[in-house]
């Protein structure tokens, strides 16, 4: 199996709007230690979970989980309606609801490596070489546009 890296994905804070730490840029993930989380599977075998099972860990907390989905919009209401907060990957994020806050995690953020997986190495100049090379473009034109500001939406894909 040849694997290549196409993209990371960059986990955000979802934050109620009224939350303490709305209005903050970044949120110390340490500072989230107490709440009730949402978290996006049912099954617990996502890579997204782990994602998040690791920030936790090396916040130096265990988190309260107190509802689980698996769909991203479900969780921005779940958290739009003050039940939790959650962490959601940036390409979950663009959508983002205008009733919810989005903020970078500060310090080291949490990312999930998306990959373009093949059985062999694609040989040069045929359709699949060409398909990996058009993906990596996609993606770091995806990690080119994303755009930052803060306080009100933090993030955006333009």
């Amino acid at each position: 199996m040849h694997s290549v890296p196409v993209y990371d994905d960059e986990f955000f804070v979802v934050l109620p709007a009224g939350h303490r730490l709305a209005a903050s840029v970044e949120v110390p993930f340490a500072a989230l230690a107490r709440e009730q989380w949402i978290v996006s599977t049912e099954t617990g075998t996502c890579p997204d979970v782990r994602v998040f099972q690791r920030a936790c860990r090396s916040a130096g907390f265990i988190p309260s989980v107190t509802f689980r989905t698996e769909d991203y919009s479900t969780v921005q209401g779940l958290v739009a309606a003050n039940l939790g907060v959650s962490l959601v990957p940036s390409l979950a994020a663009a959508g983002a609801r205008t009733d919810v806050a989005l903020r970078r995690v500060a310090g080291r953020q949490p990312v999930r490596r998306i990959a373009l997986a093949t059985a062999d190495r694609p040989a040069d100049g045929t359709a699949l070489a060409t398909f990996v090379s058009l993906v990596r473009e996609a993606s770091a034109r995806i990690s080119a546009d994303a755009v930052y500001s803060v306080p009100e939406r933090p993030f955006s894909v333009a």
